[in-house]
């Protein structure tokens, strides 16, 4: 299971704290959306939120903790992302034994909008550290009626 955490006007230190009683279970991962991230008190879905590398740290380190106290198997975060500006300094993240970082591709917008985004803003962008695959294609998204 990935809950995931969509902080709005909060932030992911706020947030995490509160979700320790599942995250201590053994299948319940982690996903975290910058997207809704609203750090100058936007409305959600008015303007593309960000986090920073911090922010992905904190997770990191928030989810290794509890790996190492409970004595789990790694766990699984994802950071969805489908621009550059949505996670500022993430040349700055450091990742762990105890959690495997997904970096996807996601987002709202019709679905020309998102290939545009991802076909400009990320080709030829894919690098890997320390177990962690960051991953910048996807095929285009249908929605069920479209794939019908």
């Amino acid at each position: 299971m990935f809950p995931d955490v969509q902080v709005g006007h909060s932030t992911v230190q706020e947030e995490l704290p509160a979700l320790a009683g599942y995250l201590s279970r053994p299948q319940v991962h982690l996903g975290i959306d910058p997207e809704y991230s609203m750090k100058g008190g936007e409305v959600p879905c008015s303007v593309i939120g960000t986090l920073d590398a911090e922010d992905v740290n904190y997770a990191i380190q928030f989810l290794t903790a509890l790996v190492k106290q409970h004595q789990l198997p790694p766990k699984i975060l994802v950071v969805h992302r489908f621009t550059r500006a949505m996670l500022t300094n993430y040349r700055n993240i450091h990742v762990t034994p105890e959690v495997q970082l997904v970096v996807n591709m996601d987002g709202f917008g019709f679905p020309a909008k998102r290939s545009i985004l991802i076909l400009t803003g990320w080709r030829g962008n894919r690098f890997n550290s320390q177990g962690s695959s960051f991953f910048t294609n996807r095929t285009c998204w249908i929605n069920g009626a479209q794939g019908l």
